[in-house]
């Protein structure tokens, strides 16, 4: 399943739609309403992002650019304080790694030119024609 894929997902405590809000990447803000038993339009990915958030923390629901992450990890730190905001950058670090790895290619060798390119260390530039 694509992460941009819009799924439904019930959802019941404190939410921060960015969706609906003038200022989408606002997170400092936005207006945080609880809700009890909805269904929330959102994405795959947003959930995989929500699962590292602290406890105590709003679900974001919106498209995170580098104005909104920075506006969040404000948000975490003026709420949470600093230990939990360095827990939360490790734990967002360490999912941006996860995902990175998950999303890697591997190149066989057979069909790569770089065994020729290996062989031919040491020997000096090639010859021009």
């Amino acid at each position: 399943m694509d992460r941009l894929t819009p799924i439904r997902y019930r959802y019941s405590w404190l939410l921060m739609d960015l969706t609906t809000q003038y200022d989408d990447q606002g997170v400092m803000h936005a207006e945080v309403k609880e809700v009890r038993d909805e269904f929330i339009s959102t994405t795959v990915g947003r959930l995989i992002l929500n699962s590292i958030l602290p406890k105590g923390m709003p679900f974001i629901n919106g498209l995170m650019k580098r104005k909104g992450l920075q506006q969040l990890v404000n948000y975490c730190y003026l709420h949470f304080g600093l230990d939990t905001t360095v827990q939360m950058l490790d734990d967002l670090k360490n999912l941006g790694f996860l995902y990175a790895t998950k999303a890697g290619i591997s190149i066989a060798s057979r069909t790569s030119s770089f065994r020729t390119a290996r062989a031919n260390v040491g020997r000096g530039p090639p010859a021009r024609a």
